[in-house]
């Protein structure tokens, strides 16, 4: 029950002895998983940074700001991109291309093209920032000049650190999508327009009580959809 953007960052993880080693924690024993407090120089906390979400959002050879960028702003703010053209062919899974800078300038190239642009401007930047992490998700040290990046509204950072506080910065918009996913699996179907109007109240009502987990799925099981369904 803690508040919502302990999704988004947070000052812990959950971890076992295996995954402890794959990010560089040390004294955890046994293949039982446990709650851990997080050195800040681990680089995790918060689901953008846990292993299993980089591996899920990366290319079988490689990590993906594409995939990654997708993955905030569709699974965290519940705003998916529509399909790119038909036409558009995929970057090359060439070798260079596991190195950030070489597939950063790939990036750029597909871009400036007209009918990537306006949805790439969008998702791109989120997964570059992330880039600090491999295709499965273990850390390495990159230049400041392949981290560094900038959304459309103007708003610039770098890395996994400047990434989650603009993250924070955005818990409202968080908040919404995670509440038009849960009340759309609380429903077991599609939102109406009346549904929506709800949202609206749900997301206040769970920000006046903390925005904590608990207060999001009470107020869900109370709303009028619900009780109707």
């Amino acid at each position: 029950n803690l508040e919502l953007g302990s999704f988004l960052d947070s000052e812990f993880t959950f971890v076992n002895e295996r995954l402890a080693r794959h990010y560089g924690i040390d004294g955890v024993v046994g293949g039982e998983f446990r709650k851990v407090k997080l050195d800040p120089a681990t680089h995790r906390g918060g689901l953008v940074t846990q292993a299993g979400v980089l591996t899920l959002a990366s290319q079988p050879t490689r990590s993906s700001p594409v995939f990654r960028g997708k993955f905030v702003i569709d699974k965290l703010f519940n705003r998916p991109p529509p399909n790119p053209p038909a036409d558009v062919p995929p970057l090359t899974d060439e070798p260079e291309l596991s190195k950030p800078g070489n597939l950063r300038e790939q990036l750029a190239r597909h871009v400036r093209d007209p009918a990537c642009a306006g949805c790439h401007s969008k998702i791109d930047p989120w997964g570059i920032a992330l880039e600090n992490f491999d295709g499965i998700g273990t850390w390495r040290d990159l230049p400041e000049d392949d981290l560094a990046t900038v959304l459309p509204d103007g708003t610039r950072f770098s890395g996994p650190e400047g990434l989650k506080k603009i993250l924070m910065g955005r818990r409202d918009q968080f908040l919404r999508g995670l509440a038009e996913k849960l009340f759309l699996y609380a429903l077991g179907r599609t939102l109406t327009l009346d549904d929506l109007d709800q949202v609206d109240l749900l997301v206040e009502q769970t920000r006046r009580e903390g925005g904590t987990f608990r207060a999001l799925a009470t107020f869900i099981v109370l709303s009028e959809s619900f009780r109707k369904r």
